[in-house]
C-alpha cells in the first residue's frame, strides 16, 4: 500500500492542494458575506469536477481511499469544532462535506476498471445535487419531508433532468446505442432522484454516487431492458397507489419505489412479491388497529415516511444487491430476515395493542400501559410470528419453487429481531417529558415545544430502534441461510 501511495504521490499532493485552495476560497467568500449554502455548493461543484480526473491521475484505488480518509477526517473535525464556516454554516445539521469524499470513493470502487462510468456517477452527484439546490432555492414551492428537513418537488425535478442527461451521455460513451442509452438514462434519473429524496443529513453524497455507479455497471454488463422497465413501472404504480391511499408520505413513496426497484433488479419478481405482501399485511393491520381501538394507546401514525420504511425494511436493498452480484445464500437469508422483521414488528405493534391482556415489560415482567415500547403480549408475539412468515410465503409464490427452510429462516430471524426491538425499546429508547401537558412521550417535540429528556439514549428514537432490530434479523437470517440453504 505504501508503494501505491508513493507511485501516486503527485496525485495526492495535487488533490490535497486543490482541496485546500477550495476551502480557502469558500472561507474568503464567507467572510465577505456570501451565504454558507452558496459557498458549500461552490466547493461541492468545483471539488466534484476535480474528482472526475482522479482515476486518470492515480494508478491505485488505495490512493483514493487515503485521500477520502484524510479529507473526510479534516472536514468532520472542522464540523465538530465549529470551524470552516464556508462548508458547514448552512443552518442545518448533517455531514454532507464529510460524506462527499466517501461517496466518491464508493463510486470509484465499483467502477475502477470502467472510468467513463465513474465519471458519470460523480457527475450525477456533482451537477444533479447542485441543480436541485439551486432550483429548489429559487423556485421551490412544493415541498415534501426528507428526514429532519424538507426538499422541493422542483429541485427533485432538476435532479431528475440532470441525471437523465448525464446517464444517457455516459452510456453512449460506454458504447450503448442511443435509444437504449436514453431509456436507461431515464431509469438512472429515477434511481438518483429517489436516493437523493430519501437520504437525510447529507447522506445523499454517498447514496447517489454509489447507486448511480451500481446502476451504470449493471447496464454496462448487459442487464435485461424488459426487467429494468418492469422494475421502474410496477414499484412506481405501487408507490403512487400508496400515496393516494395515504399509506405513505411523498418521501415514503420514493422509498417504496427504491426498495421495489432494487428487489426486482437484484432478486427478481419473487423478491418484489415478498415485499409487496409484507406491505399489504402491514397496512391491513394498521386499519384493523384503527377500527378496533376502543382504549387509549400511543399511536405512531399510519402514514409512513421514508425513515420508517427504510428503518424497517431498508436492509433488504443491500441484500438484493448482494444476491444479484453473487447469488450467495447469505444474502437471501438477510433479505428474508429484514422483511420478516418489517412484518413481525409492525404486526406485533398494530395487533398486539388490541390485546385484552395487560402488556408486560420484556425486561421486568411488570405491567405497562398498552402501546408502551418494550411491552409484550401473547397476541403481539403471535402476530409477530404471522408477520415473519409473510415474506417466505411471498417468495414461494413469486418463484414457484418453495423451500420449507425459507419459512424457518424467516420465523427465527423475524422473532429474534422483534425480541431485540422490544429489549431496545424498553432499555434504550429515549423518552421525553412534555412541559406543556406533562405527558411522557417518545417524541422529542410535543405540544409544539421541545421535551425534556428523561430516560433512554437521547438519539435512539423509534426509527433507530427499528433499524437495530432489523439488523439483528438480517444478521440472524444470513447466518441461518449460510448454514441451511
Amino acid at each position: 500500500m505504501l508503494s501505491a501511495w508513493a507511485d501516486d504521490l503527485g496525485a495526492i499532493v495535487a488533490t490535497l492542494a486543490a482541496v485546500t485552495a477550495l476551502v480557502a476560497l469558500a472561507e474568503g467568500l464567507s467572510a465577505r458575506g456570501m451565504r454558507g449554502e452558496h459557498t458549500r455548493k461552490l466547493v461541492h461543484v468545483l471539488g466534484g469536477l476535480w474528482c472526475l480526473g482522479l482515476p486518470f491521475m492515480a494508478e491505485h484505488l488505495a490512493t483514493l481511499a487515503l485521500l477520502a480518509a484524510i479529507i473526510a477526517s479534516v472536514f468532520e473535525t472542522a464540523r465538530r469544532t465549529g470551524r470552516l464556516k464556508g462548508l458547514h454554516s448552512v443552518g442545518r445539521s448533517g455531514s454532507g462535506p464529510t460524506l462527499f469524499p466517501l461517496g466518491v470513493l464508493a463510486a470509484s470502487a465499483l467502477t475502477w476498471e470502467h472510468r467513463e462510468l465513474y465519471v458519470g456517477a460523480v457527475l450525477v452527484l456533482t451537477l444533479g445535487d447542485a441543480a436541485a439546490a439551486l432550483v429548489g432555492e429559487r423556485v421551490g414551492h412544493l415541498r415534501y419531508a426528507a428526514g429532519p428537513g424538507s426538499r422541493s418537488v422542483e429541485g427533485s425535478a432538476a435532479m431528475f433532468a440532470v441525471a437523465a442527461v448525464v446517464g444517457a451521455g455516459t452510456l453512449v460513451v460506454a458504447g450503448l446505442p442511443w435509444g437504449a442509452s436514453v431509456a436507461c438514462g431515464l431509469v438512472l434519473a429515477f434511481v438518483a432522484t429517489a436516493l437523493e429524496g430519501v437520504s437525510p443529513l447529507g447522506l445523499d453524497n454517498v447514496t447517489v454516487p454509489l447507486g448511480s455507479a451500481a446502476f451504470l455497471r449493471l447496464v454496462d454488463a448487459g442487464a435485461d431492458a424488459g426487467l429494468l422497465a418492469v422494475a421502474v413501472v410496477v414499484p412506481g404504480l405501487v408507490a403512487a397507489l400508496s400515496v393516494k391511499r395515504r399509506n405513505v408520505t411523498a418521501s415514503g413513496a420514493l422509498a417504496v419505489w427504491l426498495l421495489g426497484f432494487t428487489l426486482v433488479v437484484g432478486g427478481g419478481f419473487g423478491w418484489f412479491l415478498a415485499s409487496l405482501l409484507v406491505f399489504v399485511a402491514v397496512n391491513v393491520a394498521s386499519r384493523l388497529k384503527r377500527a378496533g381501538a376502543d382504549k387509549p394507546f400511543q399511536a405512531k401514525g399510519a402514514t409512513r415516511d421514508h425513515l420508517q420504511i427504510l428503518a424497517n425494511a431498508g436492509l433488504a436493498i443491500p441484500a438484493a444487491a448482494g444476491w444479484g452480484a453473487t447469488g450467495h445464500p447469505a444474502f437471501l437469508g438477510a433479505f428474508l430476515g429484514a422483511l420478516a422483521f418489517a412484518g413481525a414488528d409492525t404486526l406485533a405493534s398494530e395487533i398486539g395493542v388490541l390485546s385484552r391482556v395487560q402488556p408486560i415489560a420484556i425486561t421486568t415482567w411488570k405491567p405497562v400501559p398498552s402501546g408502551t415500547s418494550g411491552g409484550v403480549t401473547p397476541l403481539g408475539y403471535g402476530a409477530a410470528a404471522l408477520g415473519s412468515a409473510v415474506p417466505a410465503l411471498g417468495l414461494a409464490l413469486g418463484t414457484l419453487t418453495p423451500q420449507p427452510l425459507w419459512l424457518g429462516v424467516a420465523l427465527v430471524a423475524g422473532l429474534a429481531g422483534c425480541t431485540a426491538d422490544s429489549l431496545l425499546g424498553d432499555l434504550g429508547q429515549a423518552r421525553f417529558w412534555c412541559p406543556g401537558c406533562g405527558a411522557v412521550t417518545e417524541s422529542a417535540t410535543h405540544c409544539g415545544q421541545p421535551g425534556e429528556h428523561r430516560s433512554g439514549v437521547a438519539w435512539m428514537d423509534n426509527d433507530a430502534v427499528n433499524l437495530l432490530g432489523s439488523t439483528v434479523s438480517a444478521v440472524v437470517g444470513a447466518g441461518l441461510a449460510w448454514g441451511w440453504l
